[in-house]
């Protein structure tokens, strides 16, 4: 449908409901009519009723070219890396943390960490370096970029966990930063 918004009162609030069919797409177009320029300050899009429940994956597709997604349904971005095993625990080999996120370090339990590129935004150079984290190999939960391009780091708040970062300045005198390694 076509919305009209009158610009004579510039602090009007707009409010229009419409139904939109699942994975419909919609498309915004702003239109100047006389002398105001169009001007939305904010848009709200909000899904009502039943949001769509994410199953849970019991396989992977395996096929060139497929989208593996991770357990909040987007497509993951971890391209070109690689998965790595570890155990949560105390004991030898294992690591005192609780990898999952289950809220509990278990005593043995394998956890796989898949790092990769983040071609979210298809830039190059990548946006970053994603975590996905997973107990059974088929179904990965996003940890959220772990390692930044050096341009893009915004500022964070102190931590104990650590992982420096080095640059040489105009100078060639070294500068030295550090930025937490990954939020588990």
């Amino acid at each position: 449908g076509t919305i009209q918004v009158d610009g004579s009162n510039p602090n009007a609030v707009n409010t229009y409901s419409f139904d939109v069919r699942t994975k419909q797409t919609v498309t915004y177009t702003i239109t100047a009519t006389g002398t105001q320029a169009p001007v939305i300050s904010w848009l709200v899009v909000s899904r009502t009723g039943d949001a769509e429940e994410i199953q849970p994956n019991d396989s992977i597709p395996g096929t060139s070219g497929s989208v593996i997604r991770d357990t909040n349904g987007k497509a993951m971005q971890a391209h070109g890396g690689s998965a790595a095993a570890m155990k949560e625990g105390t004991g030898e080999g294992c690591v005192n943390i609780d990898l999952d996120g289950d809220g509990q370090i278990t005593e043995g339990k394998t956890v796989y960490l898949w790092y990769g590129e983040d071609k979210t935004n298809n830039t190059r150079p990548v946006d970053g370096v994603k975590c996905y984290v997973s107990t059974d190999l088929y179904n990965w939960t996003d940890k959220g970029t772990v390692l930044y391009l050096q341009s893009s780091i915004l500022p964070i708040e102190e931590s104990a966990e650590k992982a420096i970062t080095s640059s040489a300045g105009a100078n060639g005198t070294g500068t030295t930063q550090s930025y937490p390694a990954m939020q588990l």
